[in-house]
C-alpha cells in the first residue's frame, strides 16, 4: 500500500458548472487523455473509450472532483489537496489510488466474510 494515501484531502464543495462552456473542454480533455494514456485500438473501440472518459469527467465535475478554470479542466489531487491538470504523475497517482482502494475494499469484504 502506498504511504501517500495515508493522507486524503476531500475536494471542496462543487461549484456551478456551465455545461455549454464545459462540454467542448471536456470533449477535448477526453480526447487528449485517450491519445496520451490509452493503447492504439480500432476506431469503434476508440470512440467508445473517449465517450466513457467524457462521462467520467462530467461525473467528476458534478461531484466536485474536477473543475473548469481558465479554459482548462483541472482534477482534484487528493494527496496534495488541490486541483491540477491531468498529466503523467496524476495518471500514476489515480491508478495507484484505484488499486489501493480495490485492495482495501477486498480486505474489508474478506474480514466481513470471516466474521460471519
Amino acid at each position: 500500500m502506498r504511504s501517500d494515501f495515508d493522507v486524503y484531502h476531500r475536494p471542496p464543495v462543487r461549484g456551478f458548472v456551465d455545461v455549454t462552456v464545459a462540454t467542448p473542454l471536456v470533449q477535448a480533455e477526453a480526447r487528449r487523455q485517450f491519445n496520451r494514456f490509452y493503447p492504439i485500438m480500432n476506431r469503434e473501440a476508440e470512440e467508445r473509450s473517449v465517450v466513457v472518459i467524457e462521462r467520467g469527467i462530467f461525473s467528476m465535475l458534478a461531484r466536485g472532483g474536477a473543475r473548469v478554470e481558465d479554459g482548462e479542466v483541472l482534477f482534484w489531487n487528493p494527496v496534495e489537496g488541490g486541483f491540477q491538470a491531468y498529466d503523467e504523475d496524476y495518471n500514476d497517482l489515480m491508478l495507484g489510488f484505484m488499486g489501493d482502494f480495490k485492495t482495501r475494499c477486498r480486505r474489508s469484504m474478506q474480514q466481513k466474510a470471516a466474521n460471519n
